[in-house]
């Protein structure tokens, strides 16, 4: 929720520099989602096949965030 609430955030400033901070904010609360997908793993909460796909669709997002930053 953080992620995206960051870049609606960042949608609503006033300058593409404050809208490519919040992207990077965002893009920041993604690798803490990765993290506690992590911690999830070890407390079995989820498989490892479970945090691997959620990671992987992370990691697809951030790329997705960084070309966006990229392209403002």
């Amino acid at each position: 929720m953080s992620v995206s609430s960051n870049i609606a955030e960042g949608q609503g400033r006033y300058s593409n520099k404050e809208f490519k901070n919040y992207l990077s904010i965002a893009n920041g609360s993604l690798y803490e989602v990765i993290s506690l997908i992590h911690f999830s793993e070890k407390l079995n909460l989820v498989t490892r096949v479970e945090a691997l796909t959620i990671i992987s669709k992370c990691s697809e997002i951030s790329k997705m965030i960084k070309g966006l930053r990229n392209s403002i």
